[in-house]
């Protein structure tokens, strides 16, 4: 009965430890926000923690946009890769961009914002290094790293 007393306490103290690193985590996403939203061409960004597996944690970022000219969003992508590797915590993990044109008061729904994120066509894709027509940019640590240097 100890031993299962014991385990329950174990149990209890590490998920309390889990939730305060999630929640020490988004707390520090604000000022992460705050600098992507202050490159230019950005009009808001968002910052968003998921944990997809045991051990797994991935960052998801919303840059909203004025221009979505080829020049504009690769001008955009870099800086955002730079912003986000400079990041200790954010460096270490995934991380998916979506790009939309407008301001998050535009939309008025999750999925409203998920059909009008802004595919990479060729141009755009192929100056970045990355594939064309995804709508997510997604980076693993390497591949972010790398791309903030290109900038």
């Amino acid at each position: 009965m100890r031993s299962i007393r014991a385990l329950i306490g174990v149990v209890t103290v590490a998920g309390m430890l889990a939730l305060s690193a999630c929640a020490a985590a988004d707390v520090e996403l604000g000022d992460l926000e705050a600098e992507l939203a202050g490159i230019g061409n950005v009009n808001d960004a968002t910052a968003t923690l998921s944990h997809p597996g045991a051990g797994r944690t991935e960052v998801a970022v919303a840059l909203y946009l004025d221009d979505v000219t080829d020049a504009a969003v690769v001008g955009v992508v870099r800086a955002a890769a730079s912003v986000l590797a400079a990041d200790p915590e954010v460096s270490r993990h995934r991380v998916s961009i979506g790009l939309l044109q407008g301001a998050p008061s535009d939309f008025t729904s999750d999925q409203q914002r998920s059909h009008a994120r802004i595919r990479l066509d060729d141009t755009t894709a192929a100056e970045l290094g990355l594939r064309s027509g995804h709508e997510l940019i997604v980076l693993s640590p390497d591949r972010l790293s790398r791309l903030a240097g290109e900038g």
